[in-house]
């Protein structure tokens, strides 16, 4: 970032008395210069490591603040698996949290950068033990006597999801589109609606 172009006012210069000349004084006014400040050098490596191992059910939160500069000095975009984080959920933050969840298994990368240029990191996030993710849906809980339903799967960042009903397995009505995943369990409640009985699903979108 380039501060705006700001005016330096050079001092008046001192009154200067002549011999002979006692009575008289000369001076020289100062001009305005225009005067650019530089407060933001190109963002220095990133320091973060290639390979991240988190157990199973923790959260790590890893800042890509250059080590040589303030955080709001630049811009963020955080990648999973080669696709964009919206910045609704964090992927234009200079600081994201990333659960240890099968589903944030992949690979990453942070792209930072300011008027001056930008550097990138990579890195492999693994959660040992834990499966290989895969997308899945339960209904995990009905509440208010029946009147409501939720549902949770495992989204991941960077993707999008459609929630969709149906009573008879043909016909598919969208409750919600283009809901971001945020790298764990996604959990949305409905009303269960008076038919007999109802189905839904979770579509991710391309």
């Amino acid at each position: 970032m380039k501060a705006s172009l700001t005016s330096v006012l050079l001092s008046t210069l001192p009154l200067l008395v002549y011999p002979g000349h006692a009575a008289a004084q000369y001076s020289h006014s100062a001009r305005s210069l225009p005067f650019a400040l530089d407060l933001s050098p190109p963002p220095a490596a990133l320091e973060l490591a290639p390979l991240m191992m988190v157990p199973s059910g923790e959260t790590v939160t890893l800042d890509a603040t250059p080590p040589s500069g303030e955080s709001a000095n630049f811009t963020y975009q955080w990648y999973f698996n080669g696709r964009p984080i919206p910045a609704s959920v964090g992927g234009a933050s200079a600081r994201l949290p990333i659960q240890g969840h099968a589903v944030n298994q992949g690979v990453w990368r942070v792209v930072v950068s300011n008027a001056r240029g930008s550097t990138e990191s990579t890195f492999d996030f693994q959660v040992p033990g834990a499966p290989a993710p895969r997308f899945e849906m339960a209904i995990q809980a009905v509440a208010d006597g029946g009147s409501s339903v939720e549902l949770a799967f495992p989204a991941a960042y960077g993707r999008g999801y459609s929630i969709q009903r149906s009573t008879d397995l043909l016909t598919w009505t969208t409750l919600e589109s283009d809901v971001p995943g945020q790298g764990g369990m996604l959990v949305r409640r409905y009303p269960s609606g008076s038919e007999p009985r109802a189905f839904y699903r979770a579509v991710q979108n391309p």
